[in-house]
């Protein structure tokens, strides 16, 4: 059996260890505790980029093809267009005959003779008859006649004879130029002597021969003003 004095020691031994133990396991507890926590912050952190400012930083939208599509060049180039006469407008040569003075034998009431020289082969003078008929244009002035163009009107096609002729006082006519054969409707009919008819003022058209009433479109008559 222990003795009083062993047993006093081992009481005191024991309650040592008891002290020891009491005052470390606080201490590894709050370690492990804190442990822990560190390791919940890391994991936490982890699954963000903070800045230095503490703020997530946001990437900037990524722009889509439309967004990003340039604008095409402008052009350097000055598109230059031309201006064109009317459509029916025959020429744009200087013709003696537009809106001059003219004389017929015969004209339908809404295609007058002063259509034959409007400068517009849209419309016409129509003599409302058969051969012979004649249309007479006053040029105004003596001039020098270097073309006669002439623009068909015509139903049905077929031959026709048209005499051309020349006057200075519109009195005495001189024989110029016939035109002779198979015509029709929208033709034209070209005459250019070899030197220019001078000094004339009158031109008379007789059509003398075709198979329908007697009209033109338009009548040119290009030269130049004198003896």
């Amino acid at each position: 059996m222990y003795s009083d004095h062993n047993l006093k020691g081992i009481v005191l031994l024991a309650a040592l260890v008891v002290v020891l133990l009491s005052c470390s396991l606080p201490q590894k507890l709050v370690s492990l505790t804190e442990q822990d926590s560190l390791e919940a912050q890391l994991s936490q952190d982890a699954q963000f980029s903070p800045t230095s400012t503490g703020v997530t930083a946001i990437a900037p939208p990524t722009l889509t093809a439309a967004q990003t599509e340039e604008l095409p060049p402008a052009s350097e180039t000055t598109e230059v267009v031309e201006i064109q006469p009317p459509a029916d407008s025959p020429t744009v040569e200087p013709n003696l005959a537009t809106n001059q003075t003219v004389y017929v034998e015969n004209e339908v009431a809404d295609q007058t003779a002063a259509m034959a020289v409007d400068g517009y082969i849209n419309s016409l003078w129509n003599s409302g008859g058969d051969d012979p008929q004649w249309i007479e244009i006053d040029l105004g002035e003596y001039s020098n006649v270097e073309t006669i163009r002439l623009h068909v009107s015509q139903q049905p096609p077929g031959d026709t004879i048209h005499e051309i002729s020349g006057s200075r006082n519109g009195n005495v006519f001189k024989p110029m130029h016939t035109f002779s054969g198979y015509t029709e409707d929208g033709q034209v009919l070209e005459f250019s002597p070899e030197a220019p008819w001078t000094g004339i003022r009158f031109i008379r058209i007789k059509t003398v021969a075709s198979p329908s009433w007697v009209a033109w479109r338009e009548i040119e008559i290009i030269g130049s003003i004198g003896e």
